[in-house]
């Protein structure tokens, strides 16, 4: 299992990104913690079910299985 965060600064189209903890396109900075997860789909499903109204995505490069736009 891989731990996951999700970072709290939205990209310039409006998403938040879900990565793995130590991708080098994830902040150190204003992240949440989402703990270890078996897959990226957790992480992000997780990540909808606290903030309902942020449109969030994983990272192209650590989550790209769970990319969508």
């Amino acid at each position: 299992m891989k731990k996951y965060i999700l970072n709290l600064t939205a990209l310039s189209n409006g998403y938040f990104e879900v990565h793995e903890e130590g991708c080098t396109y994830g902040t150190r900075q204003k992240r949440e913690r989402l703990g270890y997860h078996s897959t990226c789909a957790s992480a992000v499903r997780m990540s909808k079910v606290i903030h309902p109204f942020k449109k969030i995505n994983g990272c192209i490069y650590c989550s790209y299985a769970c990319h969508t736009t």
